[in-house]
């Protein structure tokens, strides 16, 4: 299973936090938690072959 960690910018507080796509590949929808107000991040990607081509956030 591949693991794709990427870092985003939380829309809310502006800190950073850590994605981890495990093992998707393709379009990708997912909410994910700020590691630092917790707050709820909306998250668009597209995974091909592994690596993360595209990715959109949005509170």
């Amino acid at each position: 299973m591949q693991y794709n960690p990427t870092t985003i910018m939380c829309p809310f507080c502006g800190s950073d936090t850590l994605v981890i796509l495990d093992g998707e590949e393709g379009e990708v929808e997912m909410v994910s938690d700020c590691e630092n107000c917790c707050r709820p991040i909306s998250v668009s990607a597209k995974v091909d072959g592994g690596q993360v081509e595209f990715i959109e956030i949005s509170a």
